[in-house]
């Protein structure tokens, strides 16, 4: 069933935009603490949570298998700030090699696995837009 009619996956869309503003209640409750500033954690202006993880000289002649779990062994601590915080299933990591230099970037994003922009256009855009054009124009 499409659209409206899909009730479980519009509730579960509902239970992750609930997510979503928790993620971002709790970033502005601890942007400010000390271990946050220790992690060297950021935020961007969508909510994601980021870092960069630079590894040593000696580190880069490894093979990409070892040099990702030397940042994952890294993120550990990260790891187990965040779960403090109540995000470990609200948020996952996504790791991306920065060309060029010895880091990696680390990227803590929102997990939405129903929420979608076909989701968005058929059940907020066009109900609004036809609302708008039969009914208020």
């Amino acid at each position: 069933m499409i659209g409206l009619l899909n009730i479980k996956r519009t509730v579960n869309v509902v239970r992750e935009v609930r997510n979503f503003f928790f993620i971002l209640t709790k970033i502005q409750k601890n942007k400010s603490s000390q271990k946050w500033k220790d992690f060297k954690l950021r935020v961007d202006w969508v909510g994601r949570i980021y870092t960069i993880i630079s590894l040593s000289e000696e580190d880069m002649g490894e093979q990409e298998e070892v040099k990702r779990f030397k940042v994952l062994e890294k993120m550990k601590y990260v790891n187990e700030y965040l779960t403090s915080l109540d995000l470990q299933e609200v948020i996952i990591p996504n790791i991306q090699e920065i060309k060029g230099t010895r880091s990696y970037l680390v990227l803590y994003v929102p997990y939405f696995s129903n929420l979608s922009y076909i989701w968005m256009g058929l059940n907020v855009f066009l109900p609004a837009g036809l609302i708008y054009e039969f009914f208020i124009k």
